[in-house]
């Protein structure tokens, strides 16, 4: 009976390896079904089972699936690691200053205002974009506006609405909606920092766990690289995309928007979702910078009760 446990064990590792290295390949192919495209997002938990199952190999000295064991290993480190390499110079940015962004999803059914005041307090932001806002959540960030005189809002009683606080003058500030999108509001504001004209905007996509919605955020990402192209240089473009790396339709909107992701270099910093230890969350909450800018700090901020936690960047102009 032992015996037959053990066996039924080291097949479902032998499963477990080929499953790992199948769905490791798939966000190296084109446009995939929804549901495939579903499973791309968890690269990281993919490689710490490749890690487990080749182990499980290596102790049995099974060689032959050592090697797929490896195989998966490989496949699915590519998309790990490369995020921590080539960690930009700050030398290289200028001695001014840095802007500090502080974007959060603070999810709408969310009580625990006093906890985002307080990391707004310890953080000191220079601007904050906050999504899934409503009124419930605008009149208890009103002490927000003593600091930051500059402030815009969208507040919604869905998940998508949007608000803006800045301590920095805004020589345009507007709320729209992406080309494709299904409604949801975005803001778009341009300011200046040590004499340079500086486009920001803030957008949340739609979640695609439903096959529609799946449908709507690849639009509104075709909509994003629309709208960003025609933004002046330099630029910043922060939200929540619910869209990983590791997806084929986030590669095809980097390589068309020609933007730079502000985690390069910086690790993976997975948001999502909160309350999950953090080898159990993945990366969903971006931000994306064009040439003239400099990303020299990007970081997760401690849970504020939503299940997004904070990103937080500094930016510098070069």
């Amino acid at each position: 009976m032992l015996k037959t446990g053990f066996d039924f064990f080291f097949w479902g590792t032998k499963l477990g390896g080929i499953l790992v290295l199948l769905l490791g390949c798939f966000s190296y192919m084109g446009a995939l079904p929804h549901y495939i495209e579903l499973s791309t997002h968890f690269r990281l938990q993919y490689f710490i089972l490749s890690l487990l199952v080749t182990l499980v190999f290596f102790l049995r000295r099974d060689w032959q699936w050592l090697i797929i064991g490896l195989l998966a290993i490989g496949i699915n480190s590519v998309g790990v690691f490369s995020w921590h390499l080539f960690s930009p110079a700050v030398s290289e940015a200028s001695n001014a200053p840095s802007l500090r962004i502080l974007h959060s999803n603070v999810l709408s059914s969310n009580k625990q205002y006093s906890k985002l005041i307080a990391l707004v307090s310890e953080e000191k932001p220079d601007i904050i974009f906050l999504q899934e806002t409503n009124e419930d959540w605008m009149e208890a960030l009103e002490p927000l506006e003593e600091t930051f005189p500059y402030f815009l809002s969208s507040p919604r009683s869905d998940d998508f609405g949007i608000a803006l606080f800045s301590r920095i003058p805004l020589s345009q500030e507007e709320v729209f909606h992406l080309a494709g999108g299904d409604g949801a509001p975005s803001i778009h504001i341009n300011f200046t920092l040590q004499g340079r004209e500086i486009s920001l905007l803030s957008t949340h996509l739609s979640s695609p766990r439903l096959r529609s919605n799946f449908q709507a955020r690849n639009q509104q990402l075709e909509g994003l690289v629309r709208f960003a192209k025609t933004l002046p240089l330099p630029a910043i473009i922060i939200g929540d995309l619910n869209v990983t790396k590791w997806s084929p339709y986030y590669r095809k909107f980097l390589k068309d928007s020609g933007l730079l992701s502000v985690r390069e270099g910086f690790g993976l910093l997975p948001t999502w979702p909160a309350f999950l230890p953090r080898l159990m969350m993945i990366p969903i909450d971006h931000g994306f910078v064009t040439e003239g800018l400099k990303v020299v700090g990007v970081r997760t901020g401690r849970n504020i009760g939503s299940d997004h936690l904070p990103l937080i960047v500094e930016i510098k102009p070069l």
